[in-house]
């Protein structure tokens, strides 16, 4: 650029401001290479970052040294920017990286494992990894709204006195069908034993087979027993609840109150068949809930409750064949479950902390089918009214029985199963789950030809 230029070039330029023609030189063909490698992060060519003089010199910046006009004073450089020609495509000696490629490669790779790590965090909270280590341990400092001294409270109901502290809890819907002479019987004024059925309200087929079958209340002239079952309502269907209103008029069996039928209402419907108990049915020894899709067998249970210890074998009983099972007796029976919360989101009993913090329930007897003492029933009654709400209505049946301070008793004759079924393996059944109603009354007709039923 003249001769009183002077061509500097800047300190510090990267390793691709190096001139190089050795790609040509040892053969490299950049548009070989280009179709060779396309789609690949790998590049042969680049465009240069280096600039052309007019006396084609190579560099980055190129700078004038400029006099001073006077005598005194130092020459300055002056950058130069006219007359500059871009480098233009450069071929490279060896394929590199394009860097570009790569950066887009990794944040699409950063965006997919973001994505992939915020799925598999919510999957394992989903199906409750994490809830349970914040789970409180189930031990003898289990506590459950009311926290105070409910067998105190409940001595104090029983003795028709003002408890000490008001209830909590209180199941005070209407009956619109209440029963009230089903259980009033002037040559049977002690009844042995009431069938309580929770039914649902469309499950006409299924009250039905019940009732020709297991339910059957003459089914042993020597024992006094009684069927009921238990229902709410469907609001939004008149022509259901004018079907009820003729099954109670034509059978009187049923018991009805104006809560939601639904399944997450079963708690409601069980204590409102205790409520029923206790004010229209208190005669009784021992009362068993039931589903509506249960085998029951009634001789089994008679025997069950002559001595529950020793069933079913009542002759090896050390109490001897007569045995009576106490007046006072406190029994809750029937399939007895020691079981954790489920804390997947997907179950259909899920359990959030809020509701319950333990990693454990209570020992429970499982709602399919059970049976109570009159004794028991009317402390787990009172017991209900300190015990806050829960919508599985055996897990809540288990909080009531563990501040009433009654132990639930195993019987693995029990089934909350449907239990294989031949003729013989059925002989010693209580109660087995899951039968439509032409299955229920087959084979309860064929155990009772086999005297098992």
């Amino acid at each position: 650029m003249g001769g009183t230029s002077t061509k500097i070039f800047k300190k510090g330029a990267s390793a691709f401001s190096s001139v190089t023609g050795a790609g040509h030189e040892e053969g490299y063909h950049p548009q070989n290479f280009e179709r060779t490698f396309k789609g690949s992060p790998f590049v042969l060519i680049r465009h240069g970052s280096m600039y052309f003089d007019e006396d084609g010199d190579l560099a980055h910046e190129f700078y004038v040294e400029v006099l001073p006009q006077g005598k005194r004073g130092r020459p300055t450089m002056r950058r130069v920017t006219e007359s500059l020609q871009p480098e233009g495509i450069v071929p490279l000696p060896y394929p590199r990286l394009h860097m570009i490629t790569m950066r887009r490669k990794m944040k699409r790779k950063t965006v997919i494992v973001g994505l992939l790590t915020c799925l598999t965090l919510w999957l394992l909270d989903y199906f409750g990894a994490f809830t349970h280590f914040f789970e409180r341990t189930y031990d003898d400092n289990f506590q459950y709204p009311y926290n105070g001294n409910v067998p105190e409270l409940i001595s104090q109901l029983r003795n028709h006195e003002l408890p000490d502290v008001p209830t909590i809890t209180s199941y005070n819907y209407t009956f619109l069908s209440d029963c009230k002479k089903k259980c009033i019987d002037e040559d049977n004024p002690q009844l042995r034993l009431v069938f309580l059925i929770k039914s649902a309200v469309h499950n006409f087929e299924q009250r039905k087979a019940i009732r020709n079958s297991w339910g059957f209340e003459r089914r042993f002239s020597d024992v006094p027993v009684r069927t009921v079952f238990l229902l709410g309502v469907d609001p939004n269907n008149t022509e259901l609840q004018r079907k009820i209103l003729v099954e109670q008029s034509k059978y009187g069996d049923i018991v009805q109150a104006d809560f939601i039928d639904v399944y997450y209402n079963n708690t409601i419907k069980t204590m409102m068949g205790f409520r029923w108990i206790m004010e229209n049915c208190l005669n009784s020894k021992f009362y068993m809930f039931s589903d509506d899709d249960m085998y029951i067998s009634t001789k089994n249970v008679l025997k069950f409750l002559r001595d529950p210890t020793s069933y079913p074998d009542l002759k090896g009983s050390l109490r001897g064949t007569d045995y009576e099972l106490p007046d006072d007796v406190k029994l809750f029976s029937g399939f007895v479950f020691i079981s954790a919360p489920h804390r997947h989101r997907s179950s259909k009993w899920y359990v959030p902390l809020s509701e319950y913090p333990y990693h454990l329930w209570p020992p429970y007897v499982t709602a399919g089918a059970y049976i109570l003492s009159k004794e028991a029933l009317i402390d787990m009654y009172y017991a209900s009214m300190y015990t806050q709400h829960f919508r599985l209505d055996d897990i809540y049946l288990g909080l009531v029985a563990k501040k009433a301070g009654i132990e639930p008793y195993h019987c693995s004759e029990f089934h909350f199963y449907q239990k294989p079924y031949d003729i013989n393996s059925y002989r010693f059944v209580i109660a087995s789950h899951g039968f439509n109603p032409e299955e229920l009354v087959r084979i309860w007709n064929e155990q009772k030809t086999a005297g098992h039923a």
